[in-house]
């Protein structure tokens, strides 16, 4: 490929053609290296959507844990109060606190379902989308050839597995998180602002 390349420093500049040639060690026709930079992009791209959702998941749980702390604040000066007074009762958001422990636990098999996140104990059978697609990019990243039948399969096999797990995770969302969000706003701890677009 032929690219223009301009270098400046101070008031000086510089531009020279310069001509992009295939490393000559490996005889690589141009189609098969195309072929191969596409099913990399892919892979990559993949591997991109699998980091927003678990991405997403986590920010989410670590804004549950926020209006938890809140809510646990709220009961200790509600119990405080209580005391002083001489007087009993339950303790403000009990249900709020017993919904953000349920949908923690959804959050993380969620997450979960998308990866093996570090630290996690014991030895792992990893099937999950993101070793999938992991491996798929490392065998295509081997090789400027372009994508043989097994790491074409690879690549369909990790695809076919996050696209099995995105719409649950956009169905969590529309779900026991909306219904979160609505309870923490009731209660007035909002923390969870509603999200535009979905996984995709």
């Amino acid at each position: 490929a032929d690219y223009t390349v301009e270098v400046r420093y101070k008031d000086h500049s510089a531009t020279q053609a310069v001509r992009v040639l295939p490393d000559p060690r490996f005889a690589i026709a141009e189609a098969e290296r195309r072929a191969n930079w596409e099913a990399v992009a892919r892979a990559g791209g993949l591997q991109e959507e699998a980091t927003a959702a678990i991405e997403r998941l986590r920010r989410t749980r670590a804004d549950v844990d926020t209006v938890v702390r809140l809510a646990k604040a709220a009961q200790e000066e509600a119990k405080a109060k209580q005391k002083a007074a001489g007087a009993e009762g339950e303790p403000p958001h009990r249900d709020l606190l017993k919904a953000a422990k349920t949908l923690k636990e959804a959050l993380t098999a969620m997450e979960r379902r998308l990866w093996v996140p570090p630290r996690s104990k014991g030895i792992q059978d990893d099937r999950t989308p993101w070793a999938r697609i992991g491996f798929a990019l490392r065998t295509l990243q081997s090789s400027f050839a372009a994508p043989s039948p097994a790491q074409q399969a690879h690549l369909e096999a990790a695809a076919r597995a996050l696209a099995a797990v995105l719409p649950d995770v956009d169905r969590l969302y529309a779900g026991e998180v909306a219904s979160f969000r609505a309870q923490a706003r009731a209660a007035g701890l909002e923390l969870l602002a509603a999200e535009e677009g979905g996984t995709r």
